[in-house]
């Protein structure tokens, strides 16, 4: 996926996050790697991936609704959503469409 595309994802996600009432902490680049296994996801094989970790705070009756839209995103491969206990935040960890073979 060209960079461009990347930032492009990001940025969508970024916004359905704020759109859900969440507040972003942090958005770092985990950098392009090969994925553990292959993946097919809307009607793709996909082999490697451009990881990213979103931190964001969020309240609890939204979080089924980012699910939701992560999963619909065509760019997304992966989103894994997980409560860091005693900090109030949650983290986000995706995974964006990369060359599938």
């Amino acid at each position: 996926m060209p960079k461009i595309r990347t930032i492009d994802t990001i940025k969508r996600v970024s916004l359905s996050l704020l759109d859900e009432g969440c507040f972003i902490n942090k958005i770092e680049s985990l950098g392009v790697r090969e994925l553990p296994y292959k993946i097919r996801t809307h009607g793709k094989l996909h082999t490697r991936g451009n990881y990213f970790l979103l931190k964001f705070v969020a309240p609890p009756s939204s979080i089924s609704n980012i699910s939701d839209n992560c999963l619909r995103d065509l760019d997304v491969i992966r989103p894994f959503i997980a409560k860091v206990e005693g900090r109030g935040e949650v983290e986000g960890r995706g995974e964006v469409e990369g060359r599938g073979e």
